[in-house]
C-alpha cells in the first residue's frame, strides 16, 4: 500500500481538522448536561465536604488536602476541564514516549494519533473527571517516565505515578507496578541499583502517607483498615465476580484477535469469511445495553490482530506492552470489559499505527479521524452517558449551590426546583440508589460514602437502626426491611425512572 503519512501537510492536516472539532465539541459541552449516577459520584468524590468511608477510591484525599491548603473546591465544570486537559497532556506524554520507538513518525503525527486515540474515551462514561480517566492520564505519564535516563529519578518519577494510582485504582497500580518491577528487573539485572530504584519506587507512597496523615488525619492505610475491619463486603466488587469479567473480556478479545491475526498472516478467502463472521457474531453478543460504541472497539481489535498478523516481524516489546495495557487499566473494574474497553484504546490503537509503519492510504487515515471524531459527538452529544436526550436537549439554567452554573434538561430542573421547598437546612441528605448527583446538584453531601448502588451496598456500610427522617429513593433495589416511610412528599420523573421524597 502507499505510504502518505508524513510525506505531505495533508496527513497533518486531516489529523489536525479531527483534534480541533474534537476539542470543540467538548468545550461546546462542558456546560451542559448532568448524570445523576455516575457523575454525580465523581462530583461528590471532588467535594472536600464528602464522606467516603469504606471506599473502594481514595482519590478524594488529594480534593481534600487541596482545599485544607488554598481554600479551593472545584466546580463540575473545572473538573470536566481537567478532565480536557488530562487528555491534552497525556497525549503529549505518550507521544513523547512513541516517538522514541517509532522515530518514523514525526513528534506531531505522535501527538495527533495518541490525542485524537484518547478523545474516543469521551464516547463512554459522562465528560467529568473520574477514576478511569485519572487513571488513563497517569498511566501515560507512566509511559513518558520509561525514558528517564537517571535510575534513581526514574524509580521516583514511577514510584509517584504508582502511589497516584494506588489512591485513585488500586488494582491497576498492583498490576503496572508489577510490570514496572520486571522492566526494572530486566534492566538492571539484579544488582544494588535493583534495590536502589526499589526503594525509590515506596518513597513517593511514604511522602504521600504522611502528607495525608498531618493535614487530613486521613491517608491510605488509615481507609484501608477502615474497610479491612468494617461491615463492608461490596458484593458488586466481589473477587470471583471481577475475575469472571474479566475473563469474559480476555475470551471475546481472543476470539476477535486470532482470526484476523490468521487473516493478517495467511490472507485466504475462507479465512476472511471465519474473520468477518466472527467479528459480526461478537459485535451481536457483546450487545448487552443500549450503547452501540462497542463497535468501534470490534473494529479496533480486529485491525489489531490483522496488523499482528501481517507485520509480525515487526512487533516489538513495546508493542506488547501496549497491549497489555488496556486490560490492565480494565483490573478491578465491574464494568464488562466490551462496555469500558473503549476507554483505555488509545494504546491499541498506537500499537496499530507502530506495527503498520505508514503502511496507510489516506482512506484509513480519514477512517481513523472520522472514527474518533464521530465517537466525540457520540458520547458528548448524540448519546450522552446517563441522559434519554442529546446534549442539545439540555438548555434550562440551574445553579448548582456554592459550584457552578449548568445546563440542565427540563425533568431534571423541575425536580432540583420543586425539592428544595421539602428540605431541611441540613448539609447532608441520602439518596439512594444510583442517584447521587440528585443530592450534589442540591448543594449537598451524602452520609458515609458518595454513593449507594444497591440495597446490598446500603446495608454494608449503614447503621440501619438510624432512618433518615427524609430520603429520596430512586426503585431499583427494595429498601431495608426495617426501613418504613409513611409519606411521600413528591415524586419526579427523570429519564424514565421515577425518584420518590420519603418523609417518615
Amino acid at each position: 500500500m502507499k505510504s502518505i503519512i508524513g510525506t505531505s501537510k495533508v496527513d497533518h492536516l486531516i489529523l489536525l481538522a479531527g483534534l480541533l472539532i474534537s476539542v470543540f465539541l467538548v468545550v461546546l459541552g462542558i456546560n451542559r448536561g448532568f448524570d445523576i449516577s455516575d457523575e454525580g459520584l465523581y462530583a461528590l468524590f471532588a467535594d472536600p465536604n464528602q464522606e467516603n468511608s469504606y471506599g473502594l477510591t481514595y482519590y478524594d484525599l488529594f480534593f481534600k488536602l487541596f482545599y485544607q491548603l488554598f481554600q479551593i473546591r472545584f466546580s463540575v465544570i473545572e473538573l470536566r476541564l481537567i478532565r480536557l486537559i488530562s487528555v491534552i497532556l497525556g497525549a503529549w506524554f505518550i507521544a513523547s514516549w512513541a516517538k522514541k520507538r517509532n522515530p518514523q513518525f514525526s513528534g506531531l503525527e505522535w501527538y495527533l494519533i495518541s490525542a485524537l486515540g484518547l478523545f474516543i474515551s469521551y464516547s463512554f462514561l459522562p465528560q467529568t473527571l473520574s477514576y478511569n480517566s485519572l487513571a488513563l492520564f497517569f498511566v501515560s505519564a507512566w509511559l513518558y517516565s520509561l525514558d528517564e535516563k537517571s535510575n534513581i529519578l526514574k524509580s521516583l518519577k514511577l514510584g509517584l505515578l504508582l502511589a497516584l494510582l494506588l489512591y485513585v485504582k488500586a488494582t491497576v497500580a498492583l498490576g503496572l507496578g508489577l510490570v514496572t518491577m520486571g522492566l526494572i528487573l530486566y534492566e538492571s539485572k539484579v544488582s544494588w541499583s535493583t534495590w536502589k530504584q526499589g526503594i525509590g519506587l515506596v518513597i513517593p507512597f511514604l511522602a504521600l502517607e504522611t502528607l495525608f496523615q498531618f493535614f487530613l488525619n486521613d491517608s491510605f492505610f488509615a481507609r484501608f483498615e477502615q474497610s479491612w475491619n468494617g461491615p463492608i463486603s461490596r458484593t458488586d466488587h466481589d473477587l470471583a465476580l471481577l475475575l469472571k469479567i474479566n475473563l469474559v473480556g480476555w475470551f471475546w478479545v481472543l476470539l476477535l484477535f486470532i482470526p484476523w491475526l490468521l487473516v493478517g498472516q495467511f490472507t485466504k478467502p475462507i479465512l476472511w469469511g471465519i474473520a468477518l463472521v466472527s467479528s459480526l457474531v461478537v459485535a451481536w453478543l457483546t450487545h448487552i445495553t443500549d450503547e452501540w460504541n462497542h463497535l468501534v472497539l470490534v473494529f479496533i481489535i480486529s485491525v489489531l490482530g490483522y496488523v499482528f498478523g501481517r507485520f509480525r516481524e515487526r512487533v516489538t516489546t513495546h508493542h506488547l506492552l501496549l497491549v497489555a495495557l488496556p486490560f490492565i487499566l480494565h483490573l478491578g473494574s465491574n464494568v464488562y470489559f466490551f462496555r469500558l474497553g473503549i476507554f483505555f484504546s488509545c494504546f491499541w490503537i498506537l500499537a496499530i499505527f507502530g506495527i503498520s509503519n505508514r503502511n496507510f492510504t489516506p482512506f484509513n487515515l480519514t477512517i481513523f479521524t472520522s472514527t474518533a471524531v464521530f465517537c466525540v459527538f457520540l458520547g458528548v452529544w448524540w448519546k450522552p452517558f446517563g441522559l434519554e436526550e442529546p446534549l442539545w436537549q439540555s438548555n434550562s439554567v440551574y445553579r448548582v449551590p456554592n459550584n457552578s452554573i449548568i445546563l440542565l434538561d427540563e425533568e431534571l430542573l423541575g425536580c432540583l426546583s420543586e425539592m428544595p421547598s421539602y428540605l431541611n437546612n441540613d448539609s447532608q441528605f441520602l439518596s439512594i440508589y444510583r442517584n447521587p448527583g440528585i443530592s450534589f446538584l442540591l448543594g449537598k453531601s451524602i452520609p458515609i460514602s458518595p454513593g449507594f448502588w444497591d440495597k446490598a451496598s446500603l446495608m454494608d456500610s449503614w447503621n440501619l437502626d438510624y432512618k433518615p427522617s427524609l430520603l429520596i429513593y430512586q426503585p431499583i433495589d427494595s429498601l431495608p426491611d426495617s426501613w418504613h416511610y409513611s409519606d411521600t412528599l413528591g415524586s419526579w420523573t427523570i429519564r424514565n425512572q421515577t425518584q420518590y421524597l420519603l418523609s417518615k
